[in-house]
């Protein structure tokens, strides 16, 4: 029967039921897709409704007449005629996808193997294809269910009996794998075979589809870069060969050219994995430029910029450095990293890193911006952070390159300002967020993620603190070496359950796993938020205005690939420092295992790497070459501004040992010149827009929130007494909840605050570092970096606590170093005085007091640190004389004036003798023998650093 006797919508339809395959099938739904409307798919649907009811014959006898034995058969017909039609015809979607593989199932529950054999088969092919082109649902699992499906048809279409629709379900079957091997990579063999099974059937005589499936296995073996990969690739050559003839015979030139383009990338592999190198690189080079030859740029300018960056690999690799350059260049005329940012990322950076190996350093400057430019664009466009074809994590080290090269060019304004783009780029834009919302009020979509991520983190800390409470207390030594600092420590409770305890892990994790939903929403948010906000990097006029006064310098660290480098940024001049010999991998990997990992390691027992302190530090100040930077470039200086790199962030720079040439009282370079600390420039600018007060501050406090540090208390009572706080701004105790802390920063609206308690960094997660407050409570540094902290009030934060400026990159690609300390100048805070290891009880007391004594005689945050520090470490028997005579002359006072009747000077006098009494407990501790200065080792007193204004 033709197929043109189809003149309407009845004959159609009856053509299709009598063609015996799908293939048919399809290709009349196509021929006669105008005739398929609405009114043709219900009525279909109406006769197998028909076919289905109780009577003996369908209602529409004149429409289409069947026979009672065949309803069976042909209602499946039907059922699998919408599949097709729902499948092929018209525009595919995912629902009407989802609509056709339901028919073909309806079709199978008719269509049985015992029965319909062929039609069962037939059937199955179609449902395989359907479901490997499905795009809801996991995609491994789709593909799997197809594979099972075409094994299905292939039980009856054997090769013998079915020659032609065996070879169309293995080359279906061989599309499958192949896609099973993308996601899994053990699969290409299995779709090999199955292409070449299907290559078995000539009778259709399509050599289109022939020269399809040759290119297929090509591809296949090439991107199986197993032990036999120099195989594979002549494999893949050769198959590629036999396309490519195909190709030419049928004229088909884009094709062609995608041959040679194939063809070019293969040869270029087995150059890798041959001794014949420069033969296959030319043979490379030949397919790429018979490939050009064909592609043009107005016509196909993708695949045309494509094969210009291929070709220049090849010319690179052949020693033609300057046309490899002009070919990743036309390449850079298609992809710009605005319209193609990853292609432009990898195009861009074999042009920057070729340029820089050349040492042709403007050429290098012009392909690391765009590799930067184009990294950024994908960053922001992928605001979910979800980075599928560049990992995030690489974009630091082409900045990299970009200021190095910079600076071998000469144009040192230029690299600041490119290190300045690179640096904390994840806590700039949370504090542009926070400061976007410090008077505004939150989305209700904000809002509610806000208060459910809040709810699911009190019950973590409830859950977390029945689990502590059961653990058994076994290493005494380690929590007794602990009780006199300010670091959290396990209770001593009854050995615990171990059930109980598996119970409450399993009741955390899972209460943790929905906590970082939340986060994760709230991070998306901030990320769109803070590209909406659009911040601009500073160039290098705005930055020298961060510098108010002559006498200040900024200095900006940097470890690049040969050096690690110290920029001096004054108001009207820039200078840099080199520390010879000093490269990221030598500097870092010093500080790790020669200061940050023996620290971690030996945190329950602290005296050996007190005991090495000294040593690294002298041994650290000559890398950089201190001396020499201090008589070479920061002459007439007194303050300096540091923003360290990487794993500097942990070093005390206060100690830093200087010889005496200077002057015996600037033994250290915290002496010599008074010290702050920023992440970046970027967050110095934002701390710098925030309204500042010197003075005059209203101050609240955090003490002692598990009563079990002494010296916690006594501070509490000697800070309260300088800045006459009142007792309802103090939180002791159990008052030091988190509702009522929040209350004080956010309706109070306190400036300064003291938190004097445990603390914790958490060097695995540093978002987790965590100030612990009463009940189980703790205020985390993930909490801090959310929205629910907005503290644009608060100018000034002193914590008094263990570790609180001591953090971690959040990769070892990245220069955003995450600490508790950050979190505060994030949420609003202008400065911050966080510590870098586990401190003292005392001393920390001790320093505290000098540091807040300084504050009410007016000195600023970073000179007060500085006279605290010296104060501290220079205390003497003179001193505790002293703090004895001062007792006694506030007792003195006290009695004249209680004897005098005027009571309110009794009180102060009181109030003060008690005050000098606290003061001459806490020298006690330490003035105990001759020693002229027993503090004076820097882990005493240098552990303290000020971050901000």
């Amino acid at each position: 029967m033709k197929a043109s006797s189809a003149n309407n919508k009845v004959d159609l339809l009856n053509i299709l039921l009598e063609c015996s395959s799908s293939h048919q099938q399809r290709h009349l739904l196509q021929q006669y897709k105008s005739q398929i409307d609405r009114h043709l798919i219900s009525k279909l649907k109406q006769i197998a409704d028909q076919l289905e009811s109780i009577s003996e014959e369908p209602h529409d006898r004149d429409f289409f007449a069947v026979k009672k034995d065949d309803r069976q058969f042909t209602w499946a017909k039907i059922q699998h005629i919408l599949g097709l039609i729902y499948r092929y015809h018209g525009k595919i979607t995912s629902d009407n996808l989802e609509i056709a593989i339901d028919y073909y199932r309806k079709a199978l529950t008719q269509f049985t193997f015992d029965i319909f054999p062929e039609d069962w088969a037939t059937v199955q092919n179609d449902l395989g294809n359907a479901i490997r082109s499905r795009e809801t649902g996991e995609k491994k699992k789709n593909i799997e269910q197809a594979i099972k499906h075409y094994k299905n048809a292939l039980i009856v279409r054997q090769k013998g009996k079915y020659l032609q629709r065996w070879s169309d379900t293995q080359y279906n079957l061989g599309v499958a794998y192949a896609k099973l091997s993308n996601l899994e990579g053990n699969h290409w063999q299995d779709a090999i075979t199955c292409f070449k099974n299907s290559l078995e059937d000539d009778s259709e005589n399509n050599p289109i589809l022939k020269a399809e499936i040759y290119n297929a296995i090509a591809v296949l073996y090439q991107d199986n870069k197993n032990e036999n990969y120099s195989y594979n690739l002549e494999q893949a050559i050769e198959y590629h060969q036999q396309a490519l003839e195909i190709y030419q015979q049928q004229r088909l030139i884009k094709q062609t050219a995608s041959i040679y383009d194939g063809l070019g990338n293969a040869y270029r592999e087995l150059s890798k994995t041959e001794n014949q190198l420069k033969n296959n690189l030319e043979l490379a080079r030949q397919a790429y430029e018979k490939a050009l030859q064909i592609y043009n740029r107005q016509d196909n300018p993708v695949d045309w910029a494509v094969c210009q960056h291929d070709l220049g690999l090849v010319l690179r690799e052949l020693g033609r450095i300057q046309e490899a350059i002009d070919r990743f260049q036309l390449a850079l005329e298609i992809f710009t990293p605005t319209a193609f940012p990853v292609e432009c990322f990898r195009v861009a950076k074999n042009l920057g890193r070729l340029a820089f190996e050349t040492e042709l350093w403007k050429i290098a400057i012009t392909g690391f911006e765009l590799t930067v430019k184009a990294l950024e664009v994908k960053q922001k466009r992928d605001s979910d952070q979800n980075y599928q074809d560049i990992d995030e994590q690489t974009i630091l080290p082409f900045y990299t390159y970009l200021s190095e090269a910079d600076i071998f060019d000469g144009q040192l304004p230029k690299a600041i300002e490119t290190i300045e783009r690179s640096r904390s780029r994840y806590l700039t834009e949370l504090t542009a967020v926070h400061k976007h919302y410090e008077s505004s009020n939150l989305p209700p979509k904000l809002e509610k993620a806000l208060k459910q991520y809040e709810k699911i983190q009190e019950q973590i800390y409830k859950l977390q603190r029945q689990y502590q409470s059961r653990l058994s207390s076994d290493d005494d030594n380690i929590s007794s070496q602990y009780r006199s600092s300010r670091k959290i420590t396990r209770e001593e409770n009854q050995p615990p359950s171990l059930a109980k305890l598996k119970e409450l892990e399993k009741d955390i994790k899972d209460l943790q796993a929905q906590r970082q939903e939340y986060y994760q929403e709230l991070q998306f948010f901030d990320r769109v938020l803070a590209e909406q906000i659009e911040i601009p990097f500073n160039d290098l006029k705005q930055l020298q205005q961060l510098i108010k006064k002559p006498t200040k310098a900024i200095l900006s660290f940097y470890s690049g690939l040969k050096t690690t480098y110290i920029f001096i940024l004054r108001q009207d001049s820039i200078d840099c420092h080199e520390c010879p010999n000093q490269s990221r991998q030598e500097l870092q990997s010093w500080l790790t295992e020669q200061w940050y990992q023996p620290y971690l390691d030996n945190r329950y027992q602290r005296e050996v790497w007190i005991e090495q302190m000294e040593s690294k530090l002298t041994q650290l100040a000559q890398r950089l070459a201190l001396e020499k930077l201090v008589d070479n470039h920061l002459q007439g200086l007194e303050e300096l501004i540091l923003v360290p790199h990487l794993l500097l962030h942990q070093i005390p720079f206060t100690a830093l040992p200087l010889n005496n040439s200077h002057s015996p009282e600037t033994s250290y370079f915290g002496d010599r010149f008074t010290l702050r600390l920023i992440p970046s420039y970027q967050i110095l600018s934002f701390c710098q827009q925030r309204s500042i007060l010197e003075s005059s501050l209203v101050y609240g406090m955090v003490i002692d929130t598990q009563n079990n540090l002494e010296g916690a208390d006594l501070e509490g009572n000697l800070i309260s007494w300088l800045h006459q706080i009142p007792s309802n701004f103090c939180l002791e105790g159990k008052q030091a909840t988190i509702e009522k802390l929040r209350y004080l920063l956010q309706q109070e609206k306190i400036q300064g605050l003291l938190s004097s308690h445990h603390a914790c960094f958490n060097s695995e997660n540093p978002l987790e570092s965590s100030l612990e407050l009463s009940n189980g409570q703790k205020i985390t540094l993930r909490d801090l970096l959310t929205l629910n902290w907005r503290m644009p009030e608060l100018h000034e934060v002193f914590l008094s606590c263990c570790e609180t400026g001591l953090g971690l990159p959040i990769s070892t690609n990245t220069d955003d170093v995450l600490t508790l300390a950050g979190g505060f100048l994030c949420s609003g805070a202008r400065t911050v005085i966080s510590s870098l290891w586990v401190v003292e009880d005392g001393t920390t007391t001790l320093l505290s007091f000098f540091y807040h004594l300084a504050r009410r005689d007016g000195l600023s945050r970073a000179e007060a640190l500085k006279k605290a520090q010296q104060r501290l470490r220079g205390l003497s028997e003179t001193d505790l004389v002293e703090a004895k005579n001062k007792r006694k002359e506030a007792r003195r006072a006290m009695e004249s004036a209680n004897s005098q009747g005027n009571r309110e000077a009794t009180e102060f006098y009181q109030q003060e003798h008690r005050m000098w009494n606290i003061f001459v407990t806490l020298l006690r501790q330490f003035i105990r023998d001759s020693r002229s200065y027993p503090i004076s080792h820097p882990f005493y007193w240098s552990a303290f650093t000020c971050q901000g204004l």
